[in-house]
């Protein structure tokens, strides 16, 4: 039986990165929203476990940078991606990855590291920090059911405790419910691409790794057993903490039937990938799942929007789907607060399909790339699907000769590996997003020139042109104190003009176009004895707005608008009414 309705502003159906990002930025940004979710409390089992910087930017923001942080890998023990027979046997090559790959770049590009933290050990303090602030969530409750009409949203759900039903009456909703969405199935929304692709497991386990380990630390150790099995007998150790918790992935052929899931099973197949038959494992749990390579044709009908895996589903290859889940949720979030506080018209919603699932279907082509990336290196350590072991192995040792057929295979083993940047480094990709349209004001301006030689996808270029996010400067507050970022200077929730020392007149246009729209708008100059000051003196060529100009910063930190001009009033008012959907 179904009980009387509640009534909310915002449903949050999910709580997983895209979810709870939604759910704390809401509570930030004081809106009341409630979030449901089918379990009783976060992940059970650690799939995502690296979160780039874009991520911890959006964690530094909520005041959790720190605490997430500190709950993952120390950064010097998430070093390398390492490829072996077994662990016990022999190394076959080793990479350095992300942060450890090229740490000054990666230092200039934000404020914030990147983290080796499980969705385990993340998902919790973003979860207890949501109900210590006061965002609601219900655990245990299932969404059934989903209509809408003009005015809004109204969900049927189950108290799966209590075995009871009720129904959720909502302004919005967000469909944050992951890969088996129930919330875009009842929106009617298809995914595009293809499904169930490819087979795997993942196999989460305590296992005491670290005299295999140890004196190599890495985030992933692969191995390649020539002659055994599907894919070259191979399976990948993910390292959730140093050294005794793991998760084994490996992949398998379902046209030879699903391999046998038993603990027992796996710890023998641990064991032997490991290379050490007495090994004490304890196995947490097994979980089959499909690869998929699935975009969906749209991200949102009417009043109700999907986020996170609901609308973009890939292989895990590149890290990108927990990254890109939370970042769906940043920029919905505070849409959908500007336009029940009044601030933005409810067109504004209309962009971020516009934005948002570009981006999804370039994660998903990177992702899939990835995966055809990181099998060549098996292949140019000479290992293939079709040899014995006695053939793989002598392939293998190829690699040792001296001549020109060893030189050849050796330097096809350095440019594969080379290659494995694109999969394990790729900050500007990472880094690099642009809205090409969306609630933003274009102007002519060319992408920041990359040096010669470089690579857009692996090096990151900051950028200031609107549709960018705003480039990372160190900052102090005038006349002196600790530094803080360009980021942290934009207050949350709140858009932002910042000017340079002939910001005067944009700060009077400001207060004018805030009173007349009735919007908080701050304004934030940046220059020698302004508000801050830049600290390496390289923000005035970042923005490239010259003594004059402005640039206006969106509460998820992405350029609205540039100006190299003098300030003017009406002007500023054209552009806010533009970018916000006000009539």
């Amino acid at each position: 039986m179904t009980s009387s309705m509640l009534h909310v502003p915002v449903l949050v159906v999910g709580a997983g990165p895209a979810g709870l990002t939604a759910a704390l930025l809401l509570q930030r940004y004081g809106v009341d929203a409630l979030t449901i979710n089918r379990y009783g409390w976060t992940a059970h089992t650690p799939r995502a476990h690296y979160q780039n910087q874009r991520s911890l930017e959006i964690l530094r923001e909520l005041g959790l940078e720190a605490e997430v942080v500190a709950a993952g890998m120390p950064e010097a023990l998430a070093a390398n991606v390492v490829w072996t027979e077994t662990l016990a046997g022999t190394e076959y090559a080793r990479i350095p990855t992300y942060m450890n790959a090229r740490i000054d770049a990666y230092r200039r590009a934000s404020p914030c590291p990147s983290s080796n933290v499980a969705q385990t050990l993340l998902e919790p303090i973003m979860a207890r920090a949501a109900l210590e602030r006061g965002a609601r969530i219900r655990w245990g409750h299932e969404l059934l059911t989903l209509a809408q009409d003009a005015q809004g949203v109204t969900a049927e759900v189950l108290d799966r405790a209590e075995e009871r039903r009720y129904r959720i009456r909502a302004d919005y909703l967000i469909g944050a419910d992951g890969a088996r969405s129930v919330a875009a199935e009842q929106l009617g929304i298809a995914l595009q691409g293809p499904a169930g692709w490819a087979a795997a497991v993942n196999v989460w386990f305590k296992a005491d790794l670290a005299k295999y380990c140890a004196h190599r630390p890495g985030i992933l150790y692969w191995t390649n057993r020539p002659g055994a099995g599907f894919w070259v007998g191979s399976g990948g150790f993910i390292n959730v903490t140093p050294w005794n918790e793991w998760v084994l992935s490996f992949m398998y052929d379902p046209s030879a039937g699903q391999p046998d899931l038993a603990p027992a099973a796996m710890a023998a197949r641990i064991r032997q990938l490991v290379g050490d038959e007495e090994l004490a494992v304890e196995v947490l749990s097994v979980n089959p799942w499909q690869m998929n390579a699935q975009v969906a044709e749209r991200m949102g009908t009417g009043r109700a929007f999907i986020a996170g895996d609901a609308a973009h589903r890939h292989p895990p290859s590149g890290a990108l789907g927990s990254n890109t889940s939370m970042q769906d949720s940043y920029n919905l979030a505070w849409k959908i607060a500007a336009v029940l506080q009044g601030h933005a018209g409810p067109a504004l919603l209309d962009s971020y399909d516009r934005e948002r699932r570009p981006v999804a279907a370039a994660i998903v082509e990177r992702s899939m790339a990835n995966i055809e990336i990181f099998k060549e290196v098996a292949a140019a350590i000479g290992f293939s699907g079709e040899q014995t072991a006695a053939q793989g192995w002598e392939s293998f040792h190829a690699l040792a000769r001296p001549g020109g057929d060893g030189q050849a295979r050796r330097q096809a083993l350095r440019r594969a590996l080379q290659r494995q940047q694109y999969h394990f480094g790729a900050l500007g990709f990472e880094m690099g997003v642009h809205y090409a349209e969306g609630a933003l004001v274009p102007d002519d301006a060319a992408a920041a020139a990359l040096p010669a030689g470089h690579d857009p996808l692996l090096d990151f270029v900051p950028d200031a042109r609107p549709g960018a996010h705003l480039p990372h400067a160190w900052l102090r507050p005038t006349p002196t104190g600790p530094r803080r970022s360009t980021l942290d200077v934009c207050r949350p929730g709140r858009m932002t003009l910042l000017v340079g020392h002939g910001g005067a007149a944009w700060r009077r246009a400001a207060a004018e176009v805030a009173a007349a729209l009735q919007l908080p708008l701050d304004v934030v100059a940046i220059g020698i004895g302004l508000d801050w000051t830049d600290i390496d003196h390289d923000w005035a060529e970042l923005s490239g707005t010259g003594d004059d100009g402005c640039l206006l910063v969106r509460p998820d930190k992405v350029v609205a608008w540039r100006c190299r001009g003098a300030a003017a009033a009406p002007l500023l008012h054209d552009v806010m009414c533009r970018v916000l959907a006000r009539d």
